[in-house]
């Protein structure tokens, strides 16, 4: 049976505010499983478009909405693919959770940001083919990682915080003399760790704003 996957925004009409506006809220459908949560906006039953399933988008505050709702179901989907491509189970309820939580353990630590990447890209390699030799090199480069922070910061690991371009460029410089490498190579090198460290502060940025939009009252109903 092939698995059916929907996600659709509603308008309360049935209660509206005293300022004559009703909640919008999102509907997530997963097997015939239907899950409702609020999306913390709002709007005037005239100025939404039903079979948009979003607001006229005329007004700034319109569609200043309509941003966050493109944002939802964005991730909604990006969840729900990326389950089916680890080969979890997915479920309409996992998916709100998923959105709405932000109790995921934080990274903290340098190794530990390098392990759950590896971990996560050697996923894709199984499930869409990704590359291998880059997966490699992304283990060759959390090797040297931590070789530069023994040799040169005296420290088995460092807080995530404290990566920045200074560290990066440190980093490339010491490729460049201890490895004796070219500014390429050197360069690749730069690149996997920043990669790896740009991936954790693009996931933190909007897991935790769509977080904070949702957190209030994301109740969730099934029916």
């Amino acid at each position: 049976m092939k698995a059916t996957f929907k996600v659709t925004f509603l308008l309360q009409k049935g209660k509206l505010k005293a300022s004559g506006k009703a909640p919008i809220v999102t509907r997530i459908i997963v097997n015939g499983e239907m899950v409702h949560f609020s999306t913390q906006q709002e709007i005037e039953p005239d100025r939404w478009d039903a079979k948009g399933n979003r607001t006229l988008g005329l007004r700034a505050e319109e569609r200043t909405i309509n941003r966050i709702l493109d944002e939802i179901k964005a991730s909604l989907h990006r969840y729900y693919y990326d389950c089916q491509a680890s080969g979890e189970s997915v479920s309409a309820l996992k998916l709100k959770n998923k959105l709405c939580s932000t109790e995921e353990k934080p990274i903290k630590s340098t190794m530990e940001l390098f392990d759950k990447f590896i971990t996560e890209y050697a996923e894709l390699v199984k499930a869409k083919g990704y590359g291998k030799e880059a997966l490699l090199r992304y283990k060759i480069c959390k090797n040297r990682v931590q070789e530069f922070l023994k040799k040169e910061m005296h420290a088995d690991d460092i807080p995530v915080e404290s990566i920045n371009k200074r560290l990066l460029d440190k980093f490339y410089l010491w490729n460049r003399t201890v490895y004796k490498i070219g500014n390429n190579t050197a360069i690749h090198f730069m690149h996997k760790f920043s990669t790896t460290w740009y991936s954790r502060c693009t996931q933190t940025r909007r897991v935790t704003t769509i977080s904070r939009r949702l957190r209030p009252s994301a109740t969730s109903t099934r029916t």
